[in-house]
C-alpha cells in the first residue's frame, strides 16, 4: 500500500509498504516470481524557499531465506539552487546491513552537480564518500571508500 499527505504547500508526507514484490524471470510459467522480501520507505519533503529543497527518507527491506537479511537506510538530502536549470544535491545517510549474522554501519556523504544541458554540450559531477562505522566487509575488492563520477559530452 501507499499512503500520502500534503499538510501544506510546503510538507509532504509518503510511506510505502510492499511485500513480495514480483522479480521478472524468465523460465516460469507467469514470467515471474515473488521475492521473499519486505519493504518499508517512509519519506518527507520540504520546500518553503524555491530555492532550497529538503527531502528525508527512512528504507529497510527485510529479507527471511538469504544471507543479506536486513538493510536499513536513513537519508537526508539538500537541494540548493533548486529552482535554476543547474541544481547542487548535498546528500547524507546511514546505512545499516545484517548479512549472515554480522551487523555493518557506515555513513555516506555526497554532493552531485547536473548543469543545464545547453545545445552543444551537457556535463555532470558528483563525489560521493563511505565511511565505516563497524563491520566493514573484508577481502571485497569491488568495495571502494570513494566514488566520483562526471560526465561531459560535446555535439559537433
Amino acid at each position: 500500500y501507499s499512503l500520502s499527505y500534503r499538510a501544506n504547500n510546503f510538507l509532504s508526507v509518503e510511506h510505502k509498504l510492499v511485500t513480495n514484490p514480483l522479480q521478472d524471470r524468465g523460465g516460469v510459467l507467469l514470467g515471474s516470481v515473488p521475492l521473499d522480501e519486505r519493504r518499508s520507505t517512509w519519506g518527507a519533503k520540504y520546500q518553503n524557499d524555491p530555492r532550497m529543497k529538503f527531502d528525508l527518507s527512512w528504507n529497510e527491506i527485510k529479507r527471511d531465506n538469504v544471507r543479506d537479511e536486513l538493510r536499513r537506510e536513513a537519508r537526508f538530502n539538500a537541494t540548493i539552487l533548486a529552482d535554476s536549470p543547474s541544481p547542487i544535491d548535498l546528500t547524507y545517510s546511514l546505512q545499516q546491513w545484517k548479512r549472515n549474522g554480522q551487523s555493518s554501519l557506515a555513513h555516506s556523504y555526497g554532493i552531485s552537480f547536473f548543469q543545464r544541458p545547453g545545445p552543444n554540450q551537457t556535463m555532470s559531477f558528483s563525489l560521493e564518500h563511505l565511511q565505516w562505522g563497524q563491520g566493514r566487509p573484508e577481502n571485497n575488492p569491488f568495495l571502494r571508500d570513494w566514488k566520483m563520477r562526471f560526465d561531459y559530452s560535446v555535439r559537433f
